[in-house]
């Protein structure tokens, strides 16, 4: 029987340079990050002016401590819950 979905066996690194290694996953926030960065600094020089280039920038900051720590608190609550509830 065939599985249902076929994924191909492939490096999860992208690039691996010492101690440094840049993983598929990383590379899609980052580039998501910065396209949607580039998208809304194009959107605030459109009228109605809802904001300025300074506050998009300022933004960027917040969001991307956001998805880091966003990502890893959903990393701990979904796939090991049992880390909040140990006693010490």
């Amino acid at each position: 029987m065939l599985p249902v979905l076929m994924f191909p066996q492939f490096d999860p690194v992208v690039v691996d340079v010492g101690p440094i290694a840049i993983r598929w996953y990383a590379l899609a926030y980052i580039t998501a990050l910065l396209v949607g960065w580039r998208l809304v600094r194009r959107f605030v020089r459109l009228a109605p002016v809802v904001g300025t280039a300074e506050q998009v920038d300022d933004f960027l900051t917040w969001a991307t401590l956001g998805v880091v720590l966003g990502g890893r608190l959903g990393y701990v609550l979904f796939y090991q819950p049992s880390f909040f509830s140990r006693t010490r």
